[in-house]
């Protein structure tokens, strides 16, 4: 879990604090009072996530209420209504929650914990007086790519745990031998100069500039290959960070 949305909402209900623009002051006002009452036993995050739940159902309830009450022309008891409504809300944002659950027989993994990725972006620059060179520089860090082990487990080797073949004859199910979230690749970062001189002859300015990418020259891998096979090249790099760009510039306005 980033400290991004997800993690700065949960923070600022946690703290009654104030997360990004705009800020959904009732949203961490409820979230505040929720954790107070269920933090204690469920944890924090986990009953941050069964807010969310509990009132994506109050909202998908009270909008199948308002659509059968005006489809029907309906104006009798509302508390039946309403109470239906919610009733379907529920059933429909648990059925959302099943269909789009990410536990699977290829990942069964009901506990998955991403922990707190961090990143570090960084921009500064600077106009160096008299001689009017125009200096700037940019890092960022973040972490690694999210890394897999997606074993192509054989008919042969299924049969004996499942009691049957594979459906549809298929040859082979692809299982992820990891739990997701367990294992990152290396931090990414990267550092990009730029030098800028700026000339002036009457109306005319001309703007010389030299930038260089990646100045540090890091090797990073960006991507890794996540398919196991026993003895095969399992988180092999795929591709790296562009190795150290130079680059000049010259730019004339009139």
């Amino acid at each position: 879990m980033t400290f991004w949305d997800a993690g700065e909402f949960i923070t600022a209900a946690w703290t009654f604090g104030i997360p990004h623009p705009p800020g959904t002051p009732l949203y961490v006002a409820l979230g505040h009072v929720w954790v107070l009452m269920l933090g204690p036993v469920v944890g924090v995050a986990r009953a941050m996530n069964l807010l969310s739940a509990v009132a994506t159902a109050g909202a998908a309830g009270v909008t199948a209420w308002l659509f059968a009450r005006e489809a029907d022309g309906d104006t009798g008891d509302m508390r039946g209504g309403m109470r239906d409504g919610l009733w379907y809300g529920v059933a429909a944002a648990l059925s959302a929650g099943l269909m789009a659950s990410a536990v699977t027989p290829l990942s069964p993994y009901c506990h998955v914990a991403y922990g707190i990725l961090t990143q570090l972006r960084g921009l500064s620059s600077f106009v160096v007086p008299r001689i009017d060179v125009q200096l700037a520089a940019t890092f960022q860090s973040k972490p690694g790519p999210l890394l897999a082990a997606s074993y192509a487990v054989p008919n042969s080797a299924v049969v004996p745990s499942l009691g049957r073949n594979l459906s549809g004859n298929a040859m082979n199910v692809t299982v992820n031998l990891i739990p997701p979230g367990s294992l990152y690749g290396d931090r990414i970062n990267q550092l990009d100069l730029r030098a800028g001189k700026s000339l002036k002859w009457g109306q005319k300015r001309t703007l010389f500039a030299v930038d260089i990418y990646n100045a540090l020259n890091s090797s990073a891998i960006l991507t890794y290959n996540n398919a196991f096979v026993p003895g095969g090249p399992w988180l092999q790099p795929l591709t790296i960070l562009t190795p150290r760009l130079v680059r000049i510039t010259a730019e004339l306005e009139w």
